[in-house]
């Protein structure tokens, strides 16, 4: 009993971390993109 409810609160750790760490990424990508249009303006 003890395991499993170990196990559940593992996985729900780890899907919470997952879908933060891919919102992370879907925000750098956006900063990333925010700022290399911003160079191609400057450049242009």
């Amino acid at each position: 009993m003890d395991l499993m409810t170990g196990l559940n609160i593992g996985i729900h750790l780890g899907m919470n971390y997952l879908t933060i760490s891919i919102h992370g990424i879907i925000i750098e990508l956006k900063i990333i993109n925010t700022f290399d249009t911003n160079k191609v303006n400057q450049v242009e």
